[in-house]
């Protein structure tokens, strides 16, 4: 049976006394793409700094690729780390730091200068390995902070917000690499993410709220637990229009902010029959098949703030 490359058991951090991660459980199977995700608050980043050996748990049995937590320097030998704040000297060149980073892992000579070339190309930046960092965009930038991890071929790789700040078609291209990381070298994937929609391409998910675990399965399987449709309906009023649709249609509506959300089987046949009754107070309504916001609004009732964390 192939080892999970990473397990958790109870793992509990704090700091002081305010408790950031609790009870967190997880098995990460080898060669999956994984995402943490969790607005806000959530305990997401503490769980980051532990999963990429940054800090150890206040409790709690912590394995990484077979080993204890207490192996840390075998792990570290064996894992690549993007983080999210940038970690590139931009004085220097791409190809410099590389080959900075590349000593740190004890290669040298040709065999550091061949991977040098493989990342950057693998990347799109091998253009760019005599350039400065300071003259390259935000993404390519990124590109070379991805390129500098991979480059002592790491079992996991571990990467905190990779596309924050990025375009839309950059961060398609960077969640399109990961995948061909898993399917070429087999390598396993963790990210955290705070966009859903890049969550839902992951192979499972965990969803962290106010540092427990909400979730945890595949976005497919948490969103299918849910009824085929999800009725939105923006409205002032909100909370007395909800009283009326609820005695009315039968639907359970949930208040989030100033929308209306139900959950129910072809929600779509009710839309002609609530604008109706109704439509003079509606700003807006829609029908859309359920996503991993609906099902954290679900589970929480609450809307997903998804920002970036500043220290949980």
């Amino acid at each position: 049976m192939e080892t999970a490359a990473i397990h958790t058991r109870h793992v509990r951090h704090q700091y002081g006394r305010r408790v950031a991660l609790e009870d967190l459980t997880l098995e990460i199977s080898s060669g999956a793409v994984f995402g943490l995700i969790g607005p806000n608050g959530s305990g997401k980043s503490t769980a980051f700094k532990v999963l990429s050996t940054q800090m150890l748990p206040t409790s709690g049995d912590l394995e990484i690729l077979g080993f204890p937590i207490s192996q840390v320097g075998e792990i570290r030998k064996r894992i690549g780390v993007v983080f999210q704040s940038p970690a590139l000297d931009k004085k220097l060149g791409v190809a410099e730091n590389l080959r900075i980073q590349g000593w740190l892992y004890g290669l040298c000579g040709k065999e550091l200068d061949n991977r040098i070339v493989t990342v950057l190309e693998q990347l799109g930046v091998l253009d760019r390995s005599r350039d400065s960092v300071e003259s390259l965009s935000g993404g390519l930038q990124r590109r070379v902070e991805i390129a500098k991890a991979l480059l002592h071929k790491p079992r996991l790789l571990i990467l905190d917000e990779p596309t924050t700040g990025l375009d839309a078609h950059i961060r398609r291209d960077l969640l399109n690499y990961f995948q061909k990381l898993r399917s070429t070298e087999g390598m396993t994937i963790l990210f955290t993410t705070h966009y859903l929609e890049e969550a839902e391409a992951c192979d499972r998910v965990a969803l962290l709220e106010r540092g427990k675990l909400v979730a945890y399965d595949s976005p497919r399987n948490l969103t299918a637990s849910m009824e085929q449709e999800i009725l939105t309906i923006v409205a002032v009023g909100a909370a007395e229009l909800k009283q009326e649709i609820e005695k009315e249609s039968g639907l359970h509506v949930h208040v989030v902010g100033e929308e209306l959300r139900a959950e129910g089987r072809e929600a779509h046949k009710r839309v002609a029959w609530i604008m109706e009754r109704w439509g003079d107070r509606i700003d807006s309504l829609r029908v859309g098949k359920p996503t991993l916001e609906d099902y954290f609004i679900k589970q929480t009732g609450q809307r997903y703030e998804g920002r970036e964390e500043a220290h949980a």
